[in-house]
């Protein structure tokens, strides 16, 4: 339960934060969010699961709601807070905007900010490629890089560097697991970051973070779970970073080639080298690298024989294999875990002070050996008959052929290894909900069997019916017929004005290439097109023509319909050309639809609705941002009133004042 000192220091950080800032202005979802989050990690709905889903809008405040209301309650409790967010962008703009401005209210909090480590550069790596003047090109950027480092105007990460770093160029310096781990290396700027980890009460990260120290099984990279409570931000892509996070491939010649030199890169190292602890390991590595290589070979021959790998794309229906390809499967795995295991060996018996011409060699190695551990993870998943079945495909390319395997659905892990292991978690979203209200995200992300989970929905501070209006105008072709491009090039120059700022959503890139292509010449203006130049580019363009008075068009897809921040009167116009259905034509969406089917369920219903659901109510986000915004959505799909499950879609949407033409 709250005790009377939290509940007095959260109010009293709230009064502080009032005061300190003259544009702050109490909000009522916001001080819901904090209630309630206070009371999930207080106790004070269940003792031991303390989840939250919490569903909190644009304007509600929900980065300063949730910290407010978590670390006086993870103080009380000795507990440490982590918030993961959806990308480092989210990240830097906590630490630099929302946490900043605690601070200076007043609040005491050690907060950290932590990035997968291959956003850091290796100190060791660095010197060695900056002396290195005969093997990189790029060397007078690693000696800029390294006196900037020494000076210490630069801390090692990536994304403060004031341009950006070519991948190319990076891959020389990140830091990776293996040979940046030594106590040599605690100087580095990734063991800089993770130094004297217990005088951290906020730690920073992105869900890709927060996944990788899941499946380690908690407390590598961060604290052990059960002493942390998680803050899932934007939990809403959750699920599906957990299923790409853990898929996994096998380009078959390209795997065999790299397999194929393997053996000859232990010959030059041991040349290098001269320690008798290298011999057996590097014999074993060859021998090991040799085998996985004729498997890698012979499935490739194999694969190509049957009439089904003539196809781009084939997938194996229920996850299940062919018997010869799962026996193979089962001794690449064995084969792959035995060569990891060697390489690592092998890895640690370089010096990690060795010199630059080792630079390189060791570079492949740890390439080798991250390649290794993918094969054997691959290999191991499809090797194994799962109870929920993995996506199992076969992709064709120009020269090769590509084996992939990934999970369906990721509720399970989610469940037994982060919500059970954690001492209380809070998941906030502007769009949790669908048609169904939570329940497709409950279960999607492993809660909704955990019966101590509460389910907010925050007030939002717009006033929607007098801020909005939602149009749906007369079609005459459904978006399933071949006409309705041609129809949607007839009517929408009615609805773009030259006078106002607007945003054209298509479903699908081809569509909107075909009406640019149709519309050249009968619009006001020649609209901004998403693929024709960069992001940024195109918003610089778009904010400017609105600046000068001209009104501006942007056209764009599903990239455009999450993320965008157009305030005021850089959007008052947004036209959604048709509903966001997904096209089910990839693997994981198969394999999930047939596993609905199999149980008896409807995967249309199941799967496609709440999904449509939410990526709608996304693109409608798009148009309100602030109180003092307001404009007009023109959805032109009339399957919102003319199919049955218009009406669920319909009401998932808020509440602007409709027109509904007959």
């Amino acid at each position: 339960m709250l005790s009377d000192k939290t509940k007095s220091e959260i109010q009293a950080l709230y009064r502080r934060l009032g005061e300190q800032d003259p544009h702050f202005r109490p909000r009522k979802g916001q001080q819901l969010l904090i209630a309630e989050v206070a009371k999930t990690l207080g106790g004070d709905y269940h003792r031991q699961q303390r989840l939250l889903m919490a569903e909190a809008g644009t304007g509600v405040g929900k980065s300063l709601g949730y910290l407010i209301g978590a670390l006086p309650v993870a103080r009380h409790h000795k507990r440490k807070v982590v918030v993961a967010t959806a990308t480092v962008a989210l990240q830097e703009q906590l630490i630099k905007k929302d946490i900043h401005q605690l601070v200076k209210a007043g609040l005491q909090v050690e907060a950290r900010l932590l990035k997968g480590r291959q956003r850091y550069c290796c100190l060791h790596k660095l010197r060695s490629t900056a002396a290195a003047a005969d093997l990189f090109a790029d060397v007078s950027l690693y000696q800029k890089l390294l006196d900037s480092y020494a000076r210490g105007k630069w801390d090692g990460d990536r994304d403060s560097w004031p341009k950006p770093i070519a991948n190319e160029q990076w891959r020389h310096l990140e830091s990776d697991r293996l040979s940046c781990s030594g106590p040599g290396h605690k100087d580095c700027p990734y063991g800089k970051v993770r130094t004297n980890p217990e005088q951290v009460d906020l730690w920073v990260v992105n869900h890709h973070v927060l996944l990788t120290d899941m499946v380690q099984g908690g407390g590598t990279l961060l604290p052990d779970p059960d002493d942390c409570f998680y803050i899932i931000d934007e939990a809403h892509h959750l699920a599906e970073s957990a299923r790409s996070f853990l898929q996994e491939h096998s380009r078959l010649l390209a795997d065999k080639d790299w397999l194929t030199k393997l053996p000859g890169w232990l010959d030059e190292l041991q040349g290098l080298v001269r320690k008798d602890s290298l011999v057996g390991p590097a014999m074993v590595v060859q021998d090991t690298a040799q085998e996985l290589a004729g498997g890698q070979q012979s499935v490739y021959q194999w694969l190509n024989r049957q009439p089904f790998a003539q196809e781009a794309q084939y997938r194996f229906a229920e996850g299940k294999l062919p018997g010869w390809l799962k026996d193979v499967a089962e001794d690449q795995n064995a084969a792959a875990q035995k060569l990891n295991g060697k390489l690592q060996q092998v890895i640690s018996l370089i010096d990690s002070d060795s010199a630059p011409k080792l630079l390189a060699l060791q570079e492949q190695l740890l390439t080798a050996m991250e390649g290794a551990e993918r094969l054997q993870k691959l290999w191991g998943a499809l090797a194994t008959e799962q109870k929920i079945p993995w996506a199992k495909w076969l992709e064709r390319t120009d020269k090769d052929l590509v084996l992939s395997a990934a999970p369906i659905e990721v509720a399970s892990q989610l469940k037994h290894k982060l919500w059970e292991k954690c001492a209380g978690a809070v998941l906030v979203s502007a769009t949790l909900q669908s048609h169904q209200g939570f329940s497709h995200a409950a279960r999607e992300l492993g809660l909704g069997s955990l019966e101590g989970c509460q389910y907010k929905v925050l007030p939002s501070p717009f006033d929607y019916p007098r801020q909005g209006t939602l149009i749906l105008p007369k079609m005459k072709t459904d978006p399933g017929d071949s006409a309705f491009t041609d129809e949607l090039a007839e009517v929408l120059p009615q609805w773009l004005p030259g006078n106002e700022a607007s945003l054209v959503l298509f479903a699908s890139y081809w569509q909107m290439e075909a009406v640019v292509k149709k519309l050249e010449g009968k619009l006001p203006m020649a609209p901004l097109v998403q693929g024709r130049e960069n992001r940024q580019a195109m918003l610089e363009a778009h904010a400017l023509r609105v600046k000068n008075g001209q009104g501006s068009i942007l056209f764009g897809t599903g990239a455009l319909a999450e993320g965008l921040d157009l305030k005021g009167e850089l959007l008052t116009n947004l036209i959604i050309t048709k509903l966001p259905f997904a096209v089910p034509d990839d693997p994981v969406s198969q394999a999930q639809a047939e596993y609905v089917e199999a149980k008896g369920g409807n995967a249309f219903t199941t799967l496609a609705l709440p999904h449509v659901a939410r990526r709608l109510v996304q693109a409608a986000g798009r148009l309100l941002r602030s109180e003092s915004d307001y404009g007009r959505i023109v959805l032109l799909d009339r399957r919102l009133v003319s199919r049955r499950y218009g009406r669920q879609l319909l009401d998932a949407l808020p509440p602007f004042t409709r027109e509904i033409h007959p």
